[in-house]
C-alpha cells in the first residue's frame, strides 16, 4: 500500500477501509499517523532550537562588533565527540576489501576515506 502523507492525514478512514478490503493490516494507518505526528513535533522543536541558536549568534555578533567581550547567552554545551574507536565505527576499506586506496578514495594523513562520506561516518577530530 503506497499512500502520500497528505492523503493519509486527510482521509485516514478511507485508507483504513481500503486496506481492509485488500486484506492488509489497517493498524499501519494508525502507526503511520502517529509517526507523522511525532515527526512534525520534532521538526517544530528543531525549528525552535535553530531560532534560539540564531538569536544567540546574533547577540554574540553584536557584542563583538561593539567591542565588548561576548557573554554567551543561555546556550547549552555540545556533547563531547567520541573518538572513532569509542563510537565503534569501522575502518574504511574498499568494496573488494583491499586496503590500498582506489581512484574513488582520498588520502588524509594516515587515513583513507571515500570521497563521498556521510556525516555520521566521518571521524571525530581530536
Amino acid at each position: 500500500m503506497s499512500v502520500g502523507v497528505q492523503r493519509l492525514r486527510d482521509e485516514p478512514d478511507v485508507i483504513r477501509t481500503g486496506a481492509l478490503d485488500k486484506g492488509e493490516d489497517a493498524t499501519l494507518v494508525d502507526t503511520a499517523l502517529g509517526l507523522d505526528a511525532r515527526r512534525r513535533a520534532l521538526l517544530g522543536e528543531a525549528d525552535a532550537l535553530k531560532a534560539e541558536r540564531n538569536t544567540a549568534s546574533k547577540q554574540v555578533g553584536e557584542a563583538i562588533k561593539a567591542g565588548a567581550a561576548p557573554a554567551v547567552p543561555r546556550s547549552r554545551p555540545c556533547a563531547p565527540r567520541r573518538s572513532r574507536r569509542e563510537s565503534g565505527s569501522r575502518r574504511w576499506t574498499s568494496r573488494s576489501g583491499a586496503s590500498r586506496p582506489s581512484s574513488k578514495t582520498r588520502s588524509c594523513g594516515s587515513r583513507t576515506r571515500p570521497t563521498r562520506t556521510c556525516r555520521s561516518a566521518t571521524p571525530a577530530r581530536t
